[in-house]
């Protein structure tokens, strides 16, 4: 997690931005580079934008367990 305004890395409890980088994030817009640049940064960071009170994220190493989780709504 990061602050936007400033790009710094946020420590535990603080409000910011979510990054993702991983070999199975997407790799931009189809035909739409000026998309792809808005949310994927240089260093290949997807930029999710600021979490609200609503989101929820979910990180799993194993595909399976995932798959299970969400069909029973955990």
């Amino acid at each position: 997690m990061i602050d936007s305004s400033t790009g710094e890395a946020l420590g535990s409890g603080k409000n910011g931005e979510i990054l993702v980088k991983s070999p199975l994030v997407m790799i931009g817009y189809a035909g739409n580079p000026t998309a792809t640049a808005a949310i994927i940064d240089k260093d290949g960071w997807l930029h999710t934008g600021r979490p609200t009170a609503r989101t929820c994220l979910l990180l799993s190493r194993d595909a399976n367990k995932q798959t299970k989780q969400t069909e029973l709504g955990l």
